[in-house]
């Protein structure tokens, strides 16, 4: 029996990969091809810890700089996911915040995909996308809102292939159902708990505040920015790709800091000196933030999303409630005023989000709903 293992594109590593590079692994006996619309074979080694993947990609990976601005080739990406022969497939199993679920399988093929959101560009978070690429425009959105009317109708038709969702957080299930009427299983996302320990000595008095994300609109930074330019007394430091430095470091007051990803171990080098970990963003699970709360670091938290599922009040976090400055300026005042933050229970709260967790949960999912032979090889 044949399998496929399908994933959006690989361009970069971010959560979604992260969480497809431990799907391939537990797949891995079973030798499954390896599927995206767009993407390289050196990124997706990185991705699934493998020296030389075969990696098979659509006629879009041709496409002029369609690594660097593929959101662009929005309006084909049926025609990019159609070109797939996953119809070869016994099972297919997708890995999808974009695409990869729509696949075209043959009849009887069993299809399951992890789905980290129903597509943000599709279902409620148009207006950001738009946005970002300057088409929130009166001259364009007559079209775009036809082309994204039809890119729906496509959406809603790929779920029905899919034979078995998985969700990562029960808000995305939530989503699933809200958007294509099917019940999810909710797995959520590994997080490196084994990496991520706590520091020798954690000491929230000296520490500065701390927020890490792509530079895109929905992850909020600027609202981080914009926050603690009025607070000069509150040190913050912000990680992000290199590309978004400038700009952010132009808009910074003196006492923040815009600094480069860097290695994991730099990353993990900066949630240990931090005495709060920032997230504004509404995401469907959101990794960060349990790294940084493994690490002893309480998070600072929109009440929305995942984070209602991995922050607890009082406990290794506090919630602000709404994305404005003056919301989250009265939560990082709030804070300040709470000294009782222990490191080891803080960690305690999120290790039932370990890789080992996720790997047990994922293996017996596919145990129980792939054919017997294949079951038998996991």
């Amino acid at each position: 029996m044949k399998v496929a293992f399908v994933h959006d594109w690989y361009l970069q590593k971010g959560g979604s990969e992260e969480v497809a590079g431990e799907i391939y692994r537990v797949l891995r006996p079973l030798k499954p091809h390896i599927y995206a619309m767009l993407g390289s074979r050196s990124m997706a080694a990185q991705v699934l810890n493998s020296p030389s993947p075969q990696l098979h990609t659509s006629w879009m990976a041709r496409l002029p700089f369609a690594a660097h601005f593929y959101k662009i080739w929005l309006p084909v990406f049926p025609l990019a996911m159609a070109q797939l022969p996953l119809h070869r497939y016994d099972v297919v199993v997708s890995s999808s915040h974009a695409a990869a679920k729509n696949i075209r399988k043959k009849k009887g093929a069993l299809h399951i995909c992890y789905c980290h959101t129903p597509s943000r560009y599709l279902w409620a978070f148009e207006k950001e996308y738009l946005q970002d690429y300057g088409l929130y425009r009166p001259l364009f959105l007559k079209v775009i809102s036809r082309t994204l009317t039809r890119l729906r109708k496509w959406d809603l038709q790929g779920s029905h292939t899919v034979d078995y969702f998985i969700a990562n957080s029960h808000y995305v299930a939530g989503r699933i159902k809200e958007f294509y009427k099917k019940e999810a299983t909710v797995i959520y996302p590994p997080v490196d708990t084994d990496f991520f320990q706590l520091p020798s000595n954690k000491n929230y008095q000296d520490g500065y505040y701390f927020t890490s994300s792509r530079d895109v609109p929905y992850k909020k930074l600027d609202l981080i920015l914009w926050t603690f330019n009025q607070m000069p007394s509150r040190p913050l430091v912000m990680a992000t790709r290199p590309a978004a430095i400038p700009k952010l470091q132009k808009q910074a007051a003196p006492h923040i800091r815009v600094v480069p990803m860097g290695s994991r171990e730099e990353y993990r080098q900066w949630l240990h000196g931090a005495k709060a970990y920032v997230f504004a963003a509404l995401d469907d699970f959101g990794i960060a933030p349990v790294e940084a709360m493994a690490c002893g670091v309480p998070v600072i938290a929109l009440a929305a999303g995942g984070a209602l599922e991995t922050v607890q009040e009082g406990k290794n976090g506090i919630f602000f409630h709404r994305q404005t400055v003056k919301s989250l300026m009265e939560a990082v005042e709030r804070f300040e005023g709470i000294t009782s933050w222990d490191a080891s229970e803080i960690r305690a709260s999120v290790l039932k989000f370990s890789r080992q967790r996720f790997e047990k949960e994922i293996r017996n999912f596919f145990c129980q709903h792939f054919p017997e032979p294949l079951a038998a090889a996991l």
